[in-house]
């Protein structure tokens, strides 16, 4: 989807405050995967599927532990390189295979547990269980991979040394059975220890860069014992790229889903809907079930965190073949550019795959979403506002098909009623006759029931409180237009709404 679209459609602000709550190196790389919509619905298909495992707490659980230790040990490697002593990246390589060890059998147990369901889980982690059930077994890399971490680590243990510390001389020796003061000054106080009393032992930082004194001891203890500090170099060197391709993979893709369900998490529980919406084959209906802009509720949320979702107001709509164009009316401030968001905030996120902030939806898969949204004029195009506005539009049908959707705001409004009359009924045909879903928002009321189309248009009426006509009700309603919207704007525009003319009369 173009740039423009997506900020029409406040997905941009929507993206940008999802990806706010991922870590700052992950963000760049999951960006892209929101703003480019599927087109295949056997793509979108097999999202559905790892986000309905996902509603499995067990399985959900599993996957965001097994993703925070990969994250760890990318972490934990990144900073390893950056060690000015090779030896010590060794060992920081050599800790980082035991974590990943443990991290990948924890995952696999986790997932076959009674709880996960694995014969129930869909296509994608099914196949992710039997990849790591083969992982697991003897004799496979992972298995050789973490016998030999084991070795190498039993070697390192069995090392033993002497530190000599006289003045500011310090020199190593190789351990000759020296008596272990530490078990002597240990065994001192411990007469001092009463059970129950509270502790003040401080946890040391964990700083893995050495001084020159310590990183001078670890050369010398490696000289005394070169044999496993050489199997420790031999090891790192060998298993440089120790991760799994195929669990890196899984894991930079299960880090999209898991992004959004967080996002949208808060929302949930709240009681705001979101549904997994059906796909529809190109030209089919358009259901959608107490639909919402998702970027109105998050930012609804964060001001009021007690009463955002309630301030929500939710709109269904239907358009049932050969219904195409959706014409929305209403008086201003009435909800009808909310409603336009919404509509293809759903569309955008459907092809997506991820779930839809609604009750139920259905919906056909969109090759592209077009909009056309009111904007100021643009000093560096040396077109006038009117002017502008039609390069956009005929830009837009030019590209666009049968499957695409297009969305149309407030367009031709800096004209007169006539020419945006006029300008109107020749984009609704050019719409027509491309056989685009559009969701056509306009004051034009005539627009809405023009005889050329017949069945293709419906009219959708932002509503009003009947007892006060300046309260909105902010929900749109299947009827004709009323004709009453534009002069209401044009008395407005006037001064010659009723209490502007008794207080000119007065």
């Amino acid at each position: 989807m173009a740039t423009s679209a997506l900020d029409d459609l406040n997905l941009t602000a929507l993206i940008d405050a999802l990806l706010l709550t991922q870590p700052p190196g992950e963000r760049d790389a999951l960006a892209p995967r929101y703003r480019t919509g599927l087109t295949d619905p056997a793509d979108v298909a097999h999202r559905h599927e790892i986000v309905r495992d996902l509603s499995n707490t067990q399985v959900s659980d599993a996957v965001r532990g097994f993703t925070r230790a990969l994250r760890n040990i990318r972490e934990h490697l990144s900073l390893g390189e950056r060690l000015p002593h090779p030896l010590q990246n060794h060992l920081v390589r050599l800790e980082a295979v035991h974590d990943y060890g443990a991290a990948v059998t924890a995952f696999a147990e986790a997932l076959t547990a009674p709880e996960a369901e694995p014969d129930g889980l869909g296509a994608a982690l099914g196949e992710l269980v039997a990849h790591l059930r083969s992982a697991l077994t003897p004799g496979t890399p992972f298995a050789e991979l973490r016998a030999a971490a084991d070795k190498v680590t039993a070697d390192l243990a069995e090392v033993r040394y002497t530190l000599h510390i006289r003045a500011n001389r310090i020199s190593v020796s190789r351990h000759r059975g020296e008596r272990d003061h530490g078990a002597d000054i240990a065994g001192l106080f411990a007469r001092f220890r009463r059970e129950g009393a509270p502790s003040h032992l401080a946890a040391m930082p964990r700083d893995l860069e050495m001084d020159p004194v310590e990183a001078r001891i670890l050369g010398l203890v490696a000289d005394l014992n070169p044999e496993p500090f050489a199997a420790l170099e031999e090891f790192a060197a060998k298993h440089r790229d120790f991760l799994d391709p195929v669990l890196v993979d899984f894991d930079h893709e299960i880090r999209f889903y898991l992004a959004y369900l967080d996002f949208t998490g808060p929302l949930r529980d709240a009681g705001l809907p979101f549904c997994l919406p059906r796909i529809n084959e190109p030209g089919g209906p358009v259901r959608i079930l107490d639909g919402y802009d998702l970027a109105l509720a998050d930012k609804l949320a964060h001001e009021r965190p007690d009463t955002g979702a309630e301030a929500i107001v939710v709109n269904s709509v239907a358009l049932e073949p050969p219904e195409r164009l959706l014409v929305v009316t209403g008086p201003n401030q009435g909800g009808k550019t909310t409603f336009a968001r919404m509509f293809g905030q759903l569309h955008h996120l459907a092809a997506l795959g991820l779930p839809v902030p609604a009750a139920d939806a259905e919906l056909p898969l969109p090759d592209n979403l077009f909009t056309h949204f009111e904007r100021e004029e643009d000093l560096r195009t040396l077109r006038g506002k009117l002017d502008d506005e039609l390069v956009r539009i005929r830009e837009a049908l030019e590209e666009a098909t049968s499957r695409s959707v297009v969305i149309m705001n407030e367009s031709f409004s800096s004209t007169s009623l006539h020419d945006a009359r006029f300008i109107g009924e020749h984009v609704l045909d050019k719409l027509a006759a491309l056989d685009v879903t559009c969701l056509y928002v306009t004051f034009v009321d005539e627009l809405a029931a023009l005889p050329r189309h017949g069945e293709r248009t419906v009219s959708l009426v932002a509503t009003i409180v009947p007892d006060d006509p300046s309260q909105r009700t902010y929900r749109l309603v299947r009827r004709p237009a009323d004709g009453r919207a534009y002069a209401t704007a044009i008395a407005a525009k006037y001064g010659l709404t009723h209490d502007a003319l008794r207080e000119r009369l007065r």
